[in-house]
């Protein structure tokens, strides 16, 4: 900013949260009532970031046990799982040679060291070897697989090909990265192993160090199934998490990933942290309040912790009392002991671990870049994602009276006495966001409609020389009796140096994992203005209509969508943009996941029964987008002829 220029009143424009924001502390409600309300949200939440469509969740795993081996008292079984169309976890199967009947399960996630499922790292800083090994030997039926791109037979995609790049926004419109595709895998290895023979599904362990220790909580966040987890030197209010398999949009909008873990309460939960990385307050502050969720069950004695001092690792110290913890969890709930000493055992060489000496497995319509797995989530993603919770997830509500925040205003008895949309102005946002959104406004003769004019303006000339010289066609709505409200939405009325200063942010690193779009701000605003008309002004809702010009209206009409089916007719000209390409959604109406969600067809279907609208210029195939009630014409009209249509 210039010095001493006004700070804009929009607290919006400054907020910035990022992986290392420091989150509270969760209010966990203080009665198990209060928390389940919460919880419902906390998992939604994590629902539409992992894109649990019903066709991504109904996909079988398909296995292959490709070969085995004896280590020592140990047999290990090399396994390919196909967990969506084309794409492949390899994975190994360890138990102790001549085990019987069902065993208890160990799930052992690595993190984000190369051939971390096959390698001991140096110095024994961690080891999925030794875990896979030594859980065989306890007893457990043990398993550990691969990330996507992270051993050298499980190369398909490059683990930082999504959420980054020029494909970006492409992505995150279809719900499509490597959180999803990492929490699918975790799933659909969990459905596998708890499908086989050997397996009692009914004691599942899950434990990993640093992104293992993501996957960990995530997966058991998701899936009851985990009876008990163990994520390791992970945790933290005050980093979430730097890759991008650990990040995807909105999941971190509201909460943090220790909300995440209170999921798994009551189900025991072990915490390790260490003195040298993010998890040095685990038993001040992580641990301490999750034992208060756990309270609220009254079993605070599922809660397990381990510290040490040492750098961030997954030792054998922090393997051995992990040990413990499962056999407890799992096995013996008599079982006292702190730590299970680690055997003197061999591990599998490396190169017995791989499942294929091929990045790619050697399988047809095996996946083998970022375009062509993506070709495939389109095929399968979308299915069953355009209900109505999943929109107001994505998209948000109307607010309440109680939320409706006016700035300033022109007196009613002004705006009553006089039509002036040049002059009279008002300046609402909301209580719970600190928003800001200026508005000129003419009142409407008793008993007309109220426009809410949403256009793109450029800047805060171009909205203020249309209200004070309205074209002709606005002018006879004026006087025919019809009232306008033209709203700033988000960003439009800033400076040229804010504009590019937020959206330099706004393209950075994770940017919509912690933060909302520019277009999601403003189809917020959309739905602040129609609040405000209702409790501020006075107009019925029914007789609130909202307008939207060729640039803003896919934004448009989902704000209407969302604002409730109280809110009165929706009219646009779509300027013949095609509303099933992605390029007219990102650039339009940039809402993660709105695609994968339906697009234009999803949120009709899940929020527009029985609505009514009139809106031109739309394409042919585009037509069966809209709601039953809406009248649809091929050719283009003004929103002033449009409005006079959807108000007869």
């Amino acid at each position: 900013m210039a010095a001493d220029a006004r700070t804009p009143v929009d607290q919006r424009v400054f907020d910035f949260r990022h992986l290392e924001t420091v989150y509270g502390l969760p209010d966990w409600g203080g009665s198990l009532e209060a928390w389940r309300k919460r919880r419902e949200r906390i998992r939604a939440t994590l629902e539409l970031a992992a894109s649990r469509s019903d066709a991504v969740c109904e996909w079988k795993p398909r296995a292959e046990v490709v070969t085995s081996h004896t280590c020592g008292d140990v047999v290990v079984e090399n396994v390919s799982v196909e967990t969506l169309p084309g794409l492949y976890v390899q994975a190994n199967v360890a138990k102790r040679d001549g085990a019987e009947g069902r065993l208890p399960v160990m799930l052992n996630v690595h993190g984000h060291g190369q051939n971390a499922r096959t390698t001991v790292r140096k110095g024994g800083a961690s080891s999925v070897p030794h875990t896979l090994v030594n859980f065989a030997l306890q007893g457990f039926l043990s398993v550990s697989w691969s990330m996507i791109g992270f051993d050298d037979d499980s190369r398909q995609i490059d683990h930082r090909a999504l959420l980054v790049g020029g494909d970006k926004r492409r992505d995150n419109l279809w719900g499509f990265g490597l959180f999803p595709l990492q929490t699918n895998n975790s799933i659909k290895m969990l459905d596998y192993v708890c499908a086989r023979d050997d397996a009692d599904a009914g004691r599942v362990g899950c434990n990993g160090a640093s992104g293992g220790g993501t996957q960990t909580y995530f997966l058991a966040a998701l899936d009851e199934r985990v009876k008990a987890a163990a994520p390791v030197v992970m945790l933290s209010g005050h980093f979430q998490g730097g890759c991008v398999c650990e990040n995807h949009p909105d999941l971190r909008q509201e909460f943090s990933n220790i909300d995440f873990a209170g999921l798994i309460a009551p189900r025991a939960l072990m915490l390790c942290g260490c003195s040298g990385d993010w998890t040095h307050h685990t038993l001040e502050r992580e641990y301490a309040s999750l034992r208060e969720l756990y309270a609220l069950y009254g079993v605070e004695d599922r809660m397990w912790s381990h510290m040490i001092d040492e750098e961030h690792n997954y030792n054998q110290a922090t393997r051995e009392a992990v040990y413990a913890f499962m056999q407890r969890a799992l096995v013996d709930e008599g079982f006292t002991p702190k730590r299970i000493p680690e055997a003197d055992h061999p591990v599998p060489p490396r190169e017995a671990l791989l499942v294929y000496d091929t990045p790619v497995p050697p399988r047809d319509g095996a996946i083998d870049d970022a375009k062509k797995a993506f070709a495939m989530w389109r095929g399968v993603a979308p299915a069953g994602r355009d209900t109505p919770a999943l929109w107001r997830e994505l998209g948000g509500e109307r607010p309440g009276a109680g939320d409706v925040l006016v700035r300033r205003m022109t007196p009613m008895y002004r705006l009553s006495e006089k039509l002036d949309l040049g002059a009279h102005r008002i300046e609402c946002g909301r209580f719970s966001t600190s928003s800001s959104v200026p508005c000129n406004v003419a009142l409407p003769r008793e008993g007309g409609h109220l426009v809410v004019w949403v256009d793109a303006w450029d800047d805060g000339e171009g909205r203020a020389a249309f209200c004070k010289e309205p074209p002709e066609g606005v002018r006879l709505l004026l006087e025919d009796g019809y009232g306008i409200v033209v709203p700033s939405l988000f960003l439009q009325d800033a400076s040229d140096e804010m504009k590019a200063a937020w959206r330099e942010r706004a393209d950075s690193y994770l940017f919509t994992t912690y933060n909302r779009t520019e277009h999601w701000y403003q189809m917020q605003d959309v739905m602040t203005v129609i609040a405000m008309a209702a409790h501020e002004l006075g107009i019925p809702t029914e007789h609130v209509l909202v307008a939207a010009t060729e640039r803003m209206a896919p934004l448009a009409f989902v704000a209407w969508a969302l604002a409730g089916d109280d809110t009165g007719p929706f009219v646009a000209d779509f300027g013949g943009a095609d509303l099933s390409a992605e390029d007219t959604w990102a650039e339009r109406a940039y809402f993660p996941y709105a695609l994968q969600c339906g697009g234009i067809a999803g949120v009709s279907r899940a929020h527009c029964g029985g609505r009514r609208g009139v809106v031109s210029a739309v394409r042919a195939p585009d037509r069966a987008s809209f709601p039953e009630g809406f009248e649809v014409r091929e050719a283009s009209a003004s929103l002033e002829d449009l409005i006079r249509a959807a108000t007869r």
